[in-house]
């Protein structure tokens, strides 16, 4: 077999608890859980951990009070996990890593904010409010973060 045994046993055992979860909070839960090591970790290494925590923290308790908001005055589907915070750690990383092409999109990374903004477009379109406006409100409130747009949080 081409996979070594962890590899099937830690499969298994997702597609088991998959069974038993809502449909799609699995294997959304993995997503985020990748994206997070993937940029967060460059991001950590730079920032230091207390540093990416409060942001994370912050993006959070901003964006979903805002969903909550929104679901308390229209209504909607409830929201959960770290994709909002996930979508501006692409946003991050991209202005981090400026000039350099990223080959796999043939764009440089600094213009990577304008990929995250068009998914969190698609979202507000396609998804269930107020899934769109939470991820769009997290992303355009760490691209002001990046950016030194909020004054109060430039010593963070």
């Amino acid at each position: 077999h081409p996979w070594p045994n962890n590899f099937r046993i830690i499969f298994l055992a997702l597609t088991l608890v998959s069974m038993v979860t809502p449909p799609g909070i699995l294997w959304s839960a993995v997503a985020e859980g990748v994206t997070l090591i993937w940029f967060g970790r460059d991001l950590e290494r730079r920032w230091g951990s207390r540093r990416l925590m409060i942001l994370c923290a912050l993006t959070l308790a901003a964006s979903y009070g805002l969903g909550a908001l929104y679901l308390y005055l229209f209504g909607g589907q409830r929201v959960h996990g770290f994709h909002p915070f996930t979508r501006g750690l692409i946003l991050i990383w991209g202005h981090h890593i400026g000039r350099e092409q990223l080959s796999f999109l043939n764009i440089r990374g600094d213009q990577l904010r304008w990929v995250v903004y068009a998914f969190c477009g698609f979202e507000l379109l396609l998804l269930p409010p107020p899934f769109g406006l939470v991820t769009l409100s997290a992303t355009f409130f760490l691209d002001q973060y990046i950016r030194g747009k909020i004054p109060a949080l430039r010593s963070l």
